[in-house]
């Protein structure tokens, strides 16, 4: 046997082993955790306060990426009233939402490069993942650079109307 060799002794196996086991650990806690700071990092929504004419504040999250335009308010169960959520596009261009596993009802407030509203839809319905495609609501318009979504009535209890300027 050569003499630069080290005998392997069944302590020495566990010895070994043991390293081995302790890098695969120390390496699948590394992916885990560059895992969770990028999910972390892409799933936050920024937010901004919009004003309605008459003065009531919306606390909307912004949807200005195109992962976070395409989840928008998806899976979510609840919202409460003062909050909604703004998406934010490059220019004015023809929008149209689905409400695709939208679990509330929506009011769509869609919105100019002037942040003056060109439509309201009220009462969007919601839907499950068992509606129907051809089921599911759609709402849209025309020479829109922004949309607010709300809770159904928000936009009729504050009286929004086409061509009125909402502040953010």
């Amino acid at each position: 046997m050569p003499k630069n060799k080290e005998k392997c002794t069944p302590i020495r196996s566990l010895y070994l082993l043991r390293k081995l086991c302790k890098l695969v650990y120390m390496k699948r806690m590394f992916v885990l955790t560059l895992i969770f700071i990028m999910f972390a990092c892409l799933g936050e929504y920024k937010t901004v306060e919009v004003k309605f004419p008459n003065g009531k504040i919306i606390k909307a999250e912004i949807a200005d990426t195109p992962a976070l335009t395409e989840k928008g308010l998806m899976y979510r169960k609840e919202l409460a009233e003062d909050k909604g959520m703004l998406f934010a596009f490059g220019e004015e261009d023809v929008r149209v939402f689905w409400m695709k596993n939208t679990f509330i009802d929506l009011d769509m407030v869609f919105l100019d490069s002037d942040k003056k509203v060109k439509c309201v839809h009220s009462n969007v319905s919601k839907s499950t993942p068992f509606t129907l495609d051809s089921d599911v609501a759609v709402a849209f318009c025309e020479n829109s650079k922004y949309v607010l979504e709300v809770n159904a009535g928000i936009a009729a209890k504050n009286n929004l109307q086409p061509g009125q300027k909402l502040e953010f």
